[in-house]
């Protein structure tokens, strides 16, 4: 490297240095938006310690850790996972039994191998797998789904994960409970309406803004490994121990773009849930087991243990 190149270098780097501090002073750009953001979290998604929360889909299960720091005491959050235990560690190694371990040292319990789509089937059934005691499948004043994803970049099949959790949800919920479904409203998330998914059990009530630090250690992590990030500066934040300011300022800014839909059970609407195509997926599931006879005998497996329970697959 040349000595032009060096002092070219040099100077791009101040000029940068001053641009910074400039947004970081009173009155910059990323002040005002640290401004904004402390003020609206007034009006962000809290709990408190004596609310009945399912968490699902929560990969890393860092959601659940900062809950359960957040309510000083997780005895009533049952956190869970979409994958089995062992393809959860694969993905997210040390910092999934990291969270895990906060999660059941608060009081928590973990779950694995629940599915959105056929929340109260397969809720039981993990619930019966894991032998906790039957609180666990509900009901809940709570059920919180953070940027719902299937892992596969198809936008219909993404949209009707959070529709068909919004039919099944109310199996699940208690008298006047809610369900709190964050996504970012960014292309092609924002084309889902989720407002429209209300049904004739569930009402849309609000819409919430999302800060992340209200649950500290949370972080978003992909549904496949090795995927696009949601967000970027999320990343960034949390690829170190102690992020700097601008790293942090920047996730607030991005985190702006991430709203909290909040659905509530309707009193007398509660007897209209539906299952929401669940017959067709049994129908395929039993074609599969046909063909895969590991799979028959986990399903039998896990049929005792309900039957155990007094419940039915």
């Amino acid at each position: 490297m040349g000595r032009r190149e060096r002092v070219r270098q040099k100077t791009q780097k101040h000029k940068q240095i001053k641009k910074l501090a400039k947004k970081l002073k009173p009155g910059g750009a990323w002040a005002a938006s640290a401004a904004a953001a402390a003020v609206s979290r007034g009006k962000c998604l809290r709990f408190t310690p004596n609310e009945r929360i399912l968490v699902l889909g929560d990969g890393d299960l860092s959601f659940s850790a900062g809950l359960a720091e957040h309510v000083n005491n997780a005895e009533q959050v049952t956190a869970t996972t979409f994958d089995a235990a062992k393809t959860t560690e694969e993905k997210y190694g040390a910092a999934f039994l990291h969270n895990a371990q906060r999660v059941r040292e608060r009081g928590g319990s973990v779950l694995h191998g629940v599915d959105a789509r056929r929340l109260q089937r397969t809720l039981r059934a993990a619930v019966a797998r894991h032998q906790l005691p039957t609180k666990h499948a509900g009901p809940f004043d709570a059920v919180v789904f953070n940027f719902p994803h299937t892992g596969k970049q198809r936008s219909h099949l993404n949209k009707s994960l959070v529709a068909n959790l919004v039919e099944d949800v109310p199996n699940v919920l208690a008298t006047n409970g809610r369900m709190c479904v964050t996504i970012k409203l960014a292309p092609p998330y924002d084309r889902w309406d989720v407002p429209s998914m209300e049904t004739d059990a569930m009402a849309f009530v609000r819409r919430l803004d999302f800060d992340s630090s209200v649950f500290p250690g949370y972080r978003h992590v992909t549904t496949e490994k090795g995927a696009k990030p949601l967000m970027k500066n999320a990343q960034k934040a949390n690829n170190v121990a102690a992020p700097s300011t601008a790293a942090t300022l920047a996730l607030r800014k991005e985190e702006s773009k991430c709203k909290t839909f909040v659905f509530q059970l309707r009193t007398s609407g509660a007897a209209a849930a539906s299952a929401g195509g669940e017959e067709e997926m049994e129908r395929r599931e039993e074609q599969e087991e046909e063909q895969d006879p590991e799979k028959t005998r986990q399903r039998q497996d896990t049929q005792a243990a309900l039957a155990a329970l007094g419940w039915t697959l």
